[in-house]
């Protein structure tokens, strides 16, 4: 029933790699345009972890964020993992012999070796969980491109273990109302995160201060009204200046804990501009 209503939203196909001795699924999709070999950009996509622990989460994210189809519009490949149990974890803290950072970079390895994709134009986006996902990645291969997390601010214990060395474009999403992920920081809300250090995270103000720093801004944000396509305002926008390479917004919006309607076309427009630049449209 999943891959019927997958297939329904868009053309993907079920991939698999072994990690750790362990069997993991994602799903891909490769725009039907794409027709040049070689330097072409991706968008690898978590899910968020929540009460559905099902096996097969990375499908129904696909279909519920439409993801896809806004990297579509650019030309970039995109994927969807699957986590163990419907989840993500920690180096070392999940069932055994479940390495999701080694799942990250086998996805990698793939999208080069299969589809030709530029590492240096592979971006992680996260939702949640997935949020946390996404940062772990960065902050553990330096070979990714780009990075947008949703709903997740950086957690303690991701700060002091974060690798990042060279400029990395980077948006936060954050939802002002949110009852899981205090846009203040603090304690994350779940069980899964109960009585565990990784279950504090800083604030959206410094979530967005440390990215800065990783990307050598030397001014401080500039703070922008974000405004519906109606001219409504529905947020900020907050931009830190003097950036190298590497650009950091940060969005706050008056939502709880979940993907922002048109959240997906934004997110891909900051991709093309941000890290898939002349790589478009092969």
């Amino acid at each position: 029933m999943i891959l019927a209503l997958l297939l329904a939203a868009f053309a993907a196909e079920r991939h698999t790699v072994q990690v750790g001795g362990i069997e993991r699924s994602f799903w891909v999709e490769v725009p039907s345009h794409l027709k040049k070999v070689g330097k072409r950009p991706a968008v690898v996509v978590f899910h968020g972890a929540g009460r559905d622990r099902s096996e097969d989460k990375g499908a129904k994210f696909a279909r519920h964020t439409q993801m896809a189809r806004a990297a579509r519009k650019y030309g970039a490949i995109t994927v969807f993992p699957n986590g163990v149990g419907g989840g993500w974890y920690p180096p070392n803290w999940g069932p055994d012999g479940v390495d999701d950072l080694a799942f990250a970079k086998a996805i990698r390895k793939f999208l080069v070796k299969r589809h030709g994709v530029d590492p240096e134009r592979i971006a992680a986006v996260g939702f949640s969980s997935g949020g946390h996902m996404a940062m772990q990645w960065a902050c553990g291969d330096p070979k990714i491109g780009g990075l947008v997390v949703v709903g997740a601010g950086l957690s303690e214990l991701q700060a002091g273990k974060c690798g990042i060395q060279s400029p990395l474009p980077t948006m936060l999403v954050f939802g002002r109302r949110d009852p899981v992920n205090p846009y203040n920081g603090g304690s994350v809300k779940g069980a899964r995160a109960k009585e565990r250090e990784d279950s504090r995270v800083y604030s959206a103000k410094k979530s967005g201060e440390f990215f800065s720093r990783k990307n050598q801004c030397r001014k401080p944000a500039k703070q922008l009204t974000l405004r519906a396509p109606n001219g409504r305002d529905i947020g900020t926008r907050e931009k830190y200046r003097g950036c190298k390479k590497g650009k950091v917004e940060v969005m706050s919006l008056p939502i709880g804990h979940s993907w922002p309607k048109g959240a997906s076309a934004y997110i891909a427009r900051f991709l093309r501009k941000r890290v898939w630049s002349k790589h478009l449209r092969r």
